[in-house]
């Protein structure tokens, strides 16, 4: 049985905050709450922004897109991901194939259409993301919550 791909966009925190993410362990019980927190409401954010900026043809993509938190006593980390094996090519695009002939046939499959082909043109895809915009609106509020939660203390 094939597994299904996950498309994830990893977050470029700054430095400082991703090190205060990894070692929670480090801070008292009440600033590693608020940081838990701070994670999982950006997180929610994050998904409801990817949710508003999907492109939606069948809404299949939209259905896919799912979060989930995973913590530990030392980090937390909320995941916002998708399981359409398309979505990468929506998210990034994707570039002109050049014509497709059969190799050891002499036409290509028919696939849904049920006509045979003798060479089959794809064409380029622009890309429409809707994971990166998300989290990059996200960043700048994520990230001075966990400051100011570190600081307070």
């Amino acid at each position: 049985m094939a597994r299904k791909a996950t498309f994830i966009v990893k977050a470029d925190v700054s430095r400082a905050v991703y090190n205060c993410l990894r070692k929670l362990d480090a801070y008292d019980q009440r600033t590693s709450d608020s940081i838990r927190k701070i994670v999982k409401d950006s997180t929610a954010n994050v998904f409801a922004g990817a949710l508003r900026r999907v492109p939606v043809r069948s809404g299949a993509l939209k259905k896919s897109i799912r979060m989930r938190f995973e913590d530990t006593p030392t980090n937390t980390v909320g995941v916002v991901y998708t399981n359409e094996p398309t979505a990468h090519l929506i998210e990034r695009g994707a570039g002109p194939v050049p014509a497709l002939m059969p190799v050891k046939k002499k036409a290509l499959h028919p696939g849904g259409s049920g006509y045979f082909f003798t060479r089959a043109s794809i064409p380029a895809r622009k890309a429409k993301p809707f994971l990166k915009p998300a989290m990059d609106d996200e960043r700048p509020r994520f990230e001075a919550k966990v400051r100011e939660a570190v600081t307070k203390t």
